[in-house]
């Protein structure tokens, strides 16, 4: 196994929304150094503006103070910037790219106090400046840890530094470490892990039941790399292995996933409500139309609650002839 895997299963952990993550991370620029100095230096020009405005309109010292040392922080970001040897790795260019997302958080709140003329806007100015401020300790902090640093490291600094920038950097990580194992041999090991944590609770996988096409589709959207059919293949089946998916149904091309808790308990409540009001139990059928799961996964739902003895086979009291499940007595 490749010695990025171990480090890749940890930021896995730290992604609760990988949908919601790539949609952030399709907004961000290239994240360079380049960018990120144009990007203050189009920031020092809208301050100026601002400052020019405030003058002309006679605003308070307060303001103008808040506007010059929002000034002089820019300026010495722009000096480390210029000043530091070219970032390359891929743990540099996330932390770029976090500050290139704060760098334009900060741009918005600027040109909004401005076409808000600008009355009161002292908190609001120095709470801008205290982003900058965030993005100055980013950058300044991982001088320390170096270009060779891993994937822990960077995140441990972005969860001292930028907390709320963890989940981002965390995918933005993942994505970047998949793009380099693409091309070894073992990369279906590290696909298997993406889709294990990730895939398995994303909407695509949400019936249950998945086929190679789906994880093809969803790896080259979420994850913004493409995998080919002997990796999709290799990765499922080595899931079906580790119990991470039930069966392989050849005949249909689908692979059953081991059900997931918060499956296991929709599908109890379900039987226990029918229970309580109408006497029922419930059956794979009425589990795959309510949830919108597929049949086989609905079985297998079954098959997991009945294993607990929290199910118990029985006839139907409403349909006579067929099966259903019912939960022992409640109280």
């Amino acid at each position: 196994m490749s010695a990025a895997i171990p480090d890749m299963l940890e930021l896995l952990k730290s992604v609760a929304n990988p949908e919601r993550a790539a949609e952030m991370a399709s907004g961000l620029g290239r994240g360079g150094q380049g960018e990120l100095i144009s990007q203050v230096a189009k920031l020092s020009h809208l301050i100026d503006r601002f400052f020019i405005h405030a003058f002309v309109e006679g605003s308070d010292g307060a303001l103008k103070k808040a506007l010059e040392a929002f000034s002089n922080t820019l300026e010495e970001l722009r000096d480390a910037l210029i000043t530091s040897s070219p970032w390359a790795s891929v743990g540099e260019n996330v932390l770029l790219c976090l500050s290139s997302m704060i760098m334009r958080d900060v741009e918005r709140d600027i040109e909004r106090l401005m076409a808000s003329g600008g009355e009161e806007g002292v908190e609001e100015v120095e709470e801008a400046r205290s982003k900058l401020e965030e993005v100055s300790g980013l950058l300044k902090s991982a001088s320390s840890i170096g270009p060779s640093s891993s994937p822990r490291a960077v995140l441990g600094l972005v969860r001292r530094l930028l907390p709320e920038g963890e989940e981002l950097a965390s995918y933005l990580m993942v994505t970047e470490v998949l793009k380099g194992l693409s091309r070894e041999k073992d990369f279906y090991k590290a696909l298997a892990e993406v889709i294990a944590s990730w895939f398995s609770r994303s909407g695509r996988a949400r019936g249950g039941c998945v086929r190679p096409a789906d994880v093809r589709a969803w790896a080259s959207d979420v994850l913004r790399v493409k995998v080919a059919d002997k990796d999709v293949e290799r990765a499922l089946r080595l899931l079906k292995e580790r119990g991470d998916i039930l069966e392989a149904r050849s005949k249909k091309g689908i692979f059953i996933l081991r059900p997931r808790e918060e499956d296991v308990e929709k599908a109890l409540e379900l039987a226990r409500e029918r229970y309580r009001e109408v006497g029922s139990g419930v059956s794979a059928h009425l589990l795959s139309q309510r949830f919108g799961w597929c049949l086989e996964y609905a079985s297998a739902l079954i098959d997991e609650l009945v294993r607990r003895r929290w199910l118990f086979p029985g006839p139907s009291k409403l349909m006579p002839g067929t099966e259903e499940y019912y939960p022992p007595p409640e109280g």
